[in-house]
């Protein structure tokens, strides 16, 4: 995979849900993930430049830099 071309990873939030957690981890010191996320809506949600730990995106509260609101049901 080129790492210099952003790409989409879709997936299905299931009604309910009051927050999101990314997990990543690539087995090495050099993992880094540059990632955003847009709502079902379309809605951007935040972008995150270089966060080495896991991202959470919720209602009630997120990880630096995204917007915190009810999360959207939907792919």
């Amino acid at each position: 995979m080129d790492s210099l071309h952003p790409f989409f990873v879709a997936f299905d939030v299931p009604s309910d849900t009051r927050a999101i957690e990314i997990a990543h981890d690539d087995l090495s010191g050099d993992d880094i993930l540059e990632w955003g996320l847009v709502d079902p809506q379309g809605v951007f949600r935040g972008g995150g430049g270089g966060n080495e730990v896991n991202a959470v995106v919720g209602e009630a509260a997120t990880s630096r830099p995204y917007v915190p609101r009810p999360i959207a049901a939907g792919t």
